[in-house]
C-alpha cells in the first residue's frame, strides 16, 4: 500500500464517449492517453463484470473486451500520472450493426496462457503472456491491473505480483519452473471451476500445471479441460499458483509444502513464497554440525541462491515475520 491506498485502487477516472457514433480505443491520433495505461474497463451489466480492452504495441482484450465503445458509453480509465486526457473526431466509426468479436479472433504471435474461473453461470478471465521487453513488474501499455467486479455471485481471477492484482499479466520469459501465484476469490460459498480457454496459445514443449495449495493438487493444464473446486467465501485468495515447465523437484517440493517453495538445482537453491503476504524473507542456510552456510534476504516472492560447499544434506530455514519454515535439502 502507499499513502494508505493499494495500487489497484489509485487514479481511476470514469469517462466517455461524448459522440453519437462508435469510436475505436486502437486510433492513435485520434486518443490522447500519455498519462493513462492503455487499457479501458466497460462494465458489462449481464456478466456483473467488467470488459477489458488493453491497446498498446501488442493489444488483447479479455471477458469480451473491444477496442469498440458506443456512443455515449462511459468506462474506466486508470491515470498514472495528473494530467490530461482527450478524445478527437478521428477515433469515430461509421454506424455499426453489431460489436466486432475482437476478443476471440485471431491466433497470438506470442506465448499465451487464458485461464477461465467459472461458478454460478458466470466466469471471470485473465491472462499471461510473454513478449520480449516485458519485466515481472507493471509495465505500462503492455499490463493491465485486475478491477474487480464486486458481485457476491462473480468469480474473479487474476495473477499477482508484490501487491498488485494483474488482469492481464505481461512477462519476457517463459522460462521451465516459473512459478507464477494465481488468486483467486468469490463471495458466494459453492463449486468452481478453473480452465484454460481456448485460445491459449503455447509452444509445444512447455506444459502448464497449476497448483492448488489448499488441497496439494496439480494438474497438467494439458491433459485436463477444467479443474473444479470447493470454496469457501473466507479462503484467503492466495490459493493457486501457474508452474511452468517444472522439473521432478520442483513438483516434489509443490506437493510437500505450502508457504515457500525450497528445492535445489545444479548446486542453487531455489526459494519461492507460494502466498502474497511472505514475499519478504530471510534465508539461512545450515549444515548438519548446524554452522550457517548461507543468510540473504528473500524479497520478491522468488529467489536463486549460489550453494558453493560440498554436495549433501542442507537445513533450510526461511524466516517471515513470526513463522519459521525448516526443510532439509539435498544439494549437489
Amino acid at each position: 500500500m502507499v499513502n494508505g491506498e493499494t495500487e489497484n485502487h489509485k487514479g481511476w477516472n470514469l469517462v466517455g464517449n461524448p459522440y453519437p457514433s462508435p469510436v475505436s480505443w486502437l486510433v492513435s491520433n485520434g486518443w490522447d492517453k500519455s498519462d493513462i495505461n492503455d487499457a479501458k474497463y466497460i462494465w458489462n451489466p449481464a456478466a456483473d463484470n467488467y470488459t477489458i480492452f488493453l491497446g498498446g504495441g501488442s493489444p488483447i482484450g479479455i471477458n469480451g473486451g473491444t477496442p469498440y465503445i458506443p456512443s455515449n458509453q462511459g468506462f474506466w480509465v486508470q491515470a498514472t500520472t495528473n494530467g490530461t486526457f482527450s478524445i478527437n473526431n478521428s477515433c469515430r466509426l461509421g454506424l455499426m450493426s453489431s460489436t466486432p468479436d475482437y476478443y476471440k479472433s485471431g491466433n497470438f504471435p506470442y506465448p499465451l496462457i487464458s485461464l477461465i474461473a467459472e461458478g454460478n453461470s458466470l466466469e471471470d478471465e485473465t491472462v499471461i503472456r510473454f513478449i520480449d521487453g516485458a519485466t515481472d513488474k507493471f509495465d505500462l501499455n503492455l499490463d493491465a491491473v485486475k478491477l474487480g467486479s464486486g458481485g457476491e455471485r462473480v468469480p474473479q481471477i487474476s495473477t499477482n505480483f508484490q501487491h498488485l492484482d494483474f488482469a492481464v499479466n505481461t512477462m519476457a520469459e517463459m522460462a521451465d519452473n516459473l512459478t507464477i501465484p494465481l488468486d483467486f476469490w468469490c463471495a458466494t460459498d459453492g463449486d468452481y471451476c478453473i480452465k484454460p480457454d481456448e485460445r491459449t496459445n503455447l509452444p509445444t514443449t512447455k506444459k502448464i500445471f497449476l497448483f492448488d495449495k489448499f488441497t496439494s493438487k496439480i494438474i497438467d493444464l494439458g491433459m485436463e479441460e477444467k479443474y473444479c473446486f470447493s470454496h469457501n467465501a473466507f479462503n484467503r485468495k492466495q490459493r493457486f499458483a501457474i508452474v511452468i515447465n517444472p522439473t521432478e523437484n520442483k513438483l516434489l517440493a509443490l506437493k510437500t509444502e505450502s508457504a515457500f517453495l525450497v528445492y535445489s538445482e545444479n548446486k542453487t537453491l531455489i526459494v519461492t513464497s507460494l502466498t502474497e503476504k511472505n514475499t519478504h524473507a530471510q534465508v539461512v542456510v545450515l549444515n548438519l554440525m548446524g554452522q550457517t552456510i548461507l543468510s540473504k534476504h528473500l524479497t520478491g516472492g522468488s529467489k536463486s541462491f549460489s550453494i558453493n560447499s560440498a554436495a549433501g544434506y542442507y537445513v533450510v530455514r526461511v524466516i517471515s515475520g513470526t513463522e519459521s519454515f525448516n526443510k532439509l535439502v539435498f544439494i549437489h
